[in-house]
Order: structure tokens, then C-alpha cells, then sequence
């Protein structure tokens, strides 16, 4: 979302799908050329604090920022 709230990407899929399999989806539909900081932070609730997607999204220039799950032990 931008100051404003307004959503600058989205994506959808069936009930069935995790988080963690939408917020790729979500991000790559981002339009190109938005003024942004450096890396993007992307915020999200726990249902997404994922390592594999934290490293995924830092890849692409996008922070995670995610509380840890309680069940996750926090590396």
C-alpha cells in the first residue's frame, strides 16, 4: 500500500492457497517505475514469516517485515 492505503499490487487464488505462495504473486504485480525506498518493506502478518520467503523477497529487493510465529523458533 502506498501513505495513503492504497494497494499497489494484489493477488488472488483459491481458500486452499498459504500466504507464503500469494505474496510473490502480489509483489510481481507491483507496476514498475513507482518511486520506492531501498530495499521495498513489505509488511505482513505472521501468517507469512516464512525464512525461505524472507530470502526470496531480499533477493528481489523487498524486506519482510513479519512478526515470527510462535510455533518458529527465531533463527
Amino acid at each position: 500500500m502506498d501513505r495513503h492505503g492504497t494497494p499497489l499490487g494484489a493477488a488472488t487464488d483459491g481458500a486452499g492457497v498459504h500466504e507464503v505462495n500469494l505474496a510473490p504473486a502480489a509483489l510481481a504485480a507491483i507496476p514498475a517505475g513507482l518511486p520506492t525506498p531501498w530495499p521495498v518493506p513489505v509488511l505482513a502478518d505472521r501468517a507469512y514469516d516464512s525464512d525461505p520467503l524472507r530470502e526470496a523477497l531480499a533477493d528481489d529487493g523487498f524486506e519482510l517485515v513479519a512478526r515470527h510465529r510462535s510455533n518458529v523458533p527465531v533463527r
